[in-house]
C-alpha cells in the first residue's frame, strides 16, 4: 500500500500546495468575516499535511539505497522545516492562550504564529522540487559519495556529517527564534533588497546599497528575490538562511577536517571551533553574502571531480566579491594544472573569465577607477577608502588571533595545492595593506575569511 501511494507523491505535494493556494486565496476575499483566521489555518494544515506525506513517502522508497548527499537532502530538509513550522506555530498560539486555542483551525493567533507557520511554505517547495527530480529521473541526483539514511539510523556511530551540521542549526537557529526582528543592521538591507528585485526583476542587481547605489554579487539577491515572486516574505528568508547556512559551513568544515586528519574527533573539534568562534558566528548575523561565498569554497575544496570543481568556481564569483577574487587565482591554477585535455582547460578558463568580469562590474569599471590615490588616502576598487597608517596595530592583533591556526602545520603537507593557494591568496590580502600602499580594502573582511 505504502509502495502504491508512494508513486504518487509528486502529485500529492502539488495538490496540498495547490488547495493550499485556494483556500488561503479563499479566506483572503471574507477578510472582514471571522472565519478568516480559521480557514487560513486550515489551508496551512492541509499544506503541511499533503507536504509531509510526501516527503515520508519520498524516504520510504530512497532511504536505504540514496547516499544521503544528493537531492534526497531537500526531501530531508523540507519535511523537516514543514513540521518545525507547523509544530512551533501551534505550540506558540497554545501557550500564547493558556491553551484555550483549538489547535486545528485556531492555532493563528497573532503575527508571529503566522510567520512562523509560514515557514512550512518554503518547506513544501523544497519537497516538491526533491520528490518531483526523484518521480522524472526515477532516483535522487548524487552530489558526492557518502552513506545512505539507513547505514547511518542503523550504524554503530553517529555520523559526523549530521551532527556537525545539527550543532551548527540549532546554534544559530536559536537568536533567530529569541528575537522577532531580524538580527544585524545589513539584513534589512537584505531584505530591502530582495523586495526591490520582486518589483523589476533583473540579471544584473545594481541597487541602493547603505545609501548609495552599488553593483552586488547576484546570487543571494536572486535566491531571496525569486522566492518573494513566489509569495514568501523576505523576512522569513533571512531567518532561515543563518542557521541553514551556519549548519551547511560547520558540516563543510567537518568533512575537510575528517579528509585531513582521518579522525573523528579532529574533524568534530574543528566543526566546533567553527561554530562557537565569536568572530565566525558573527558573520552570519549579517554578512549573508560573505557567509555565501564562504560556503561555496568550502564546497570547492571538497569536490574531487574536475567539473563539479569548475561549475563550483563559476558559482563563486556571484556569491561575493571576495570569493570572486579568489576563484579567479584559482581557475588560473586549475586550467595550468590540468593535463588531460582542451576541454577541461576550456571549463576553468570559462570560471576565470567570469570571475573577471564579475570583478571589473561589482568595481564598476570604466565608470570608476581600480585604484586611485586622494589626500586622504588611497581608493582601491573604486567603493572603499583605505588609509595605511591604521593597519599596522590591526595587522598585529589579527595575526596573534589567527596564531591557533598553527595546528593546521602537522597535515600541510597531506594537503592539496588548492587550499594551499586558497589559504595563500587569503593571507596575501590579508596582509597587503601592512606591506604595501596598493591593497585591497576592508582589510578585516579578508581576515574573518582567512579565520573560517
Amino acid at each position: 500500500m505504502i509502495i502504491l501511494f508512494s508513486r504518487f507523491r509528486v502529485i500529492i505535494v502539488a495538490l496540498s500546495i495547490a488547495i493550499f493556494l485556494l483556500v488561503f486565496n479563499i479566506a483572503n476575499l471574507c477578510y472582514h468575516s471571522t472565519s478568516a483566521a480559521w480557514l487560513i489555518d486550515i489551508s496551512f494544515w492541509l499544506l503541511s499535511i499533503g507536504s509531509i506525506a510526501a516527503g515520508l513517502l519520498d524516504l520510504s522508497l530512497f532511504w536505504r539505497k540514496t547516499p544521503l548527499l544528493s537531492t534526497l537532502l531537500l526531501t530531508i530538509a523540507g519535511t523537516g522545516i514543514v513540521l518545525f513550522a507547523r509544530i512551533s506555530s501551534t505550540i506558540y498560539s497554545l501557550l500564547e492562550t493558556s491553551f484555550y486555542t483549538q489547535p486545528i483551525g485556531g492555532s493563528i493567533v497573532d503575527d508571529t504564529s503566522y510567520r512562523l507557520v509560514s515557514i512550512s511554505i518554503f518547506g513544501s517547495f523544497m519537497v516538491l522540487a526533491s520528490t518531483a527530480i526523484s518521480t522524472l529521473y526515477k532516483g535522487h541526483d548524487v552530489f558526492h559519495r557518502s552513506p545512505t539514511l539507513y547505514s547511518l539510523v542503523h550504524g554503530k556511530s553517529i555520523n559526523l556529517t549530521l551532527l556537525s551540521f545539527f550543532i551548527g542549526f540549532v546554534t544559530r537557529l536559536y537568536p533567530e527564534l529569541k528575537y522577532q526582528n531580524p538580527i544585524g543592521w545589513d539584513t534589512l538591507e537584505y531584505i530591502s533588497v530582495a523586495r526591490d528585485f520582486s518589483y523589476q526583476p533583473k540579471v544584473l542587481t545594481t541597487y541602493i546599497w547603505l545609501g548609495g547605489w552599488r553593483n552586488l554579487p547576484p546570487l543571494l539577491t536572486w535566491i531571496s528575490g525569486l522566492l518573494v515572486l513566489g509569495g514568501i516574505d523576505p523576512w522569513i528568508f533571512f531567518k532561515i538562511y543563518p542557521p541553514v547556512a551556519t549548519g551547511v559551513m560547520s558540516m563543510l568544515t567537518a568533512s575537510i577536517a575528517y579528509k585531513l586528519s582521518n579522525s573523528r574527533w579532529v574533524a568534530l573539534a574543528s566543526s566546533l571551533l567553527t561554530v562557537f568562534n565569536p568572530y565566525i558566528l558573527g558573520q552570519s548575523q549579517q554578512w549573508h553574502r560573505h557567509v555565501l561565498g564562504i560556503i561555496v569554497l568550502l564546497a570547492y575544496l571538497c569536490e574531487a571531480k574536475p567539473l563539479h570543481r569548475a561549475i563550483t568556481l563559476a558559482i563563486a564569483p556571484l556569491s561575493y566579491e571576495l570569493s570572486a577574487v579568489i576563484a579567479l587565482f584559482l581557475s588560473i591554477a586549475e586550467m595550468l594544472n590540468e593535463r588531460k585535455g582542451i576541454l577541461r582547460k576550456f571549463m576553468f578558463l570559462l570560471s576565470a573569465a567570469l570571475s573577471l568580469l564579475a570583478l571589473l562590474w561589482y568595481v564598476g569599471f570604466p565608470q570608476r577607477p581600480v585604484m586611485a590615490v586622494t589626500q586622504s588616502g588611497i581608493y582601491v576598487a573604486g567603493t572603499a577608502e583605505y588609509h595605511p597608517e591604521s593597519t599596522l596595530r590591526y595587522t598585529i592583533t589579527c595575526i596573534l588571533l589567527l596564531s591557533p591556526a598553527l595546528a593546521v602545520i602537522p597535515i600541510w603537507k597531506f594537503m592539496d595545492w588548492r587550499p594551499k593557494l586558497s589559504i595563500a591568496v587569503l593571507l596575501t590580502a590579508f596582509l597587503l595593506p601592512a606591506l604595501s600602499v596598493i591593497a585591497p580594502v576592508e582589510q578585516h573582511r579578508w581576515f574573518t575569511m582567512l579565520l573560517t
